[in-house]
């Protein structure tokens, strides 16, 4: 004869035994459960008021002259400083002063991979995004200029800017000077000394050939000056925004985990407590 159909009922009324005492012991620290829960979010409240608010903003540049290398390298070093607490040294490289460069809480450079509408890309332009945290917003605003000086004054970053400086305007004059043979060459074919010879009354080329010329080199000369005015080592595309909400603590956040800490608490000392009554129990039982 098979017995299994009795196991499975007796595990049925174990499980059931179980589930009926698990909710008993639910209903006896129902408000115990409520209240760790009421503590735990006012305590995550208590924390989201009192912990300082963290800020970020972000500044956008574009560089004739720095690479994103470049500029990662520089930014690092003020990482390392930000980290350190070295606040005496950021505020020489900012210039500013160092009570107020002790609400910096760190500093990041990333390269925008994207298009932006409205900017031209350009193969040696490169377009990089600082981002900034503190937890005076106020500050964003101040540091922006020091930021910008902090990169055009690099060493390679003059060096380059010179360079490209003395190229474009190399440019320039090589152009001016040859408009200038063009137009002396356009002088002497309406003056009519542009003939092979006196008998043969014959052009050595195309006069049409000469404005054409003029019109390309003249807009060449043009587009290497507006060139040449725009060469920056840093050229601002969009400047620190000081924000009011900061991006941490989150209040949703620090509510969720002042909650779930009370409940898990509360659970805990609960579940200790029935590991000692069971303990109890057993001993009882082997002592009859």
């Amino acid at each position: 004869m098979h017995k299994n159909p009795p196991m499975a009922q007796s595990d049925e009324i174990d499980l059931l035994d179980i589930a009926v005492k698990l909710n008993r012991v639910f209903i006896k620290n129902l408000k115990s459960l409520i209240a760790a829960f009421v503590i735990g979010t006012l305590a995550g409240l208590a924390v989201y008021q009192f912990v300082p608010k963290v800020y970020e903003s972000k500044m956008i540049f574009s560089s004739d002259v720095l690479t994103f290398s470049i500029g990662k390298a520089l930014v690092t070093d003020l990482e390392k400083l930000v980290k350190e607490k070295n606040h005496d040294e950021l505020a020489k490289k900012f210039a500013i002063a160092s009570n107020e460069i002790r609400s910096i809480t760190g500093i990041s450079i990333e390269n925008s991979t994207e298009k932006r509408e409205g900017i031209k890309e350009e193969k040696e332009k490169a377009i990089l995004i600082i981002s900034l945290n503190g937890t005076d917003p106020s500050l964003f605003s101040k540091l922006q200029p020091s930021l910008i000086k902090f990169f055009e004054s690099n060493e390679y970053s003059l060096i380059r800017e010179k360079e490209k400086k003395a190229l474009y305007q190399g440019m320039i004059d090589e152009t001016l000077r040859e408009i200038d043979e063009l137009e002396k060459l356009r002088s002497r074919f309406l003056e009519g000394n542009l003939f092979k010879n006196s008998n043969a009354n014959t052009i050595l080329f195309d006069p049409t050939t000469i404005n054409s010329r003029i019109v390309d080199l003249t807009y060449e000369k043009l587009k290497n000056q507006n060139e040449l005015a725009v060469v920056n080592s840093i050229q601002l595309i969009q400047g620190f925004t000081n924000f009011n909400n900061p991006i941490s603590p989150k209040l949703s956040i620090s509510l969720a985990s002042g909650a779930s800490l009370g409940l898990f608490f509360v659970i805990a000392l609960i579940a200790i407590k029935g590991f000692r009554q069971m303990i109890s129990l057993a001993n009882e039982k082997q002592d009859k």
